[in-house]
């Protein structure tokens, strides 16, 4: 890039698929909505528009990466595309566009479930059941206490539940369509 004289109009893009647990919580797989699993690096460079050494926090999803490169490109994504472009936060503007959290689902064999991650707490539901997993990730980023039946989080899990459905309902997930699910 450098020898053709683009490397400061070229966009790079580093990023790779989610993380395996290495034991972490007993575990060597990556199917569930923990932390370890969840994560995903996120490496760009474009000197004429991202500042050298930015880092965000927001909240984003890999649905967000064909936006973001269809941006980039100059195309609008189709209406029916999930995500959003990432580019804003990019340049450093968070603004409306930071997300209040992410949806997560996963059914495909193994222990399906879903939920939801905020900037703070992390909700999950499993098919079948009416039991649920709640966590405090600014007061436990490891995950490793459920707060389900903690009488001081229930503002909060009723809180990060209207998320979660907002968001089900915005990627047309119905989680009584979930396998297991009671219907």
């Amino acid at each position: 890039m450098e020898s053709e004289g683009i490397k400061e109009e070229t966009l790079i893009i580093y990023t790779s698929d989610q993380g395996y647990w290495l034991g972490q919580h007993g575990l060597y797989d990556k199917r569930l909505i923990l932390e370890e699993s969840m994560k995903m690096p996120l490496i760009v460079r474009f000197p004429k528009e991202i500042k050298a050494g930015t880092v965000t926090n927001a909240l984003s999803s890999n649905v967000d990466m064909a936006p973001t490169l269809l941006d980039y490109a100059g195309i609008q994504p189709p209406e029916s595309m999930q995500g959003k472009s990432l580019r804003p936060l990019f340049k450093g503007a968070a603004g409306d566009k930071k997300r209040k959290g992410i949806c997560y689902a996963y059914w495909s064999g193994g222990h399906p479930h879903w939920g939801v991650r905020t900037d703070r707490y992390k909700l999950v539901h499993f098919p079948g059941t009416k039991e649920y997993e709640f966590y405090d990730l600014q007061e436990d980023p490891f995950e490793m206490k459920n707060l389900a039946g903690d009488r001081k989080y229930q503002s909060a899990i009723k809180a990060t539940e209207e998320i979660l459905k907002k968001l089900s309902s915005e990627v047309d997930i119905k989680p009584s369509e979930m396998p297991g699910a009671k219907k």
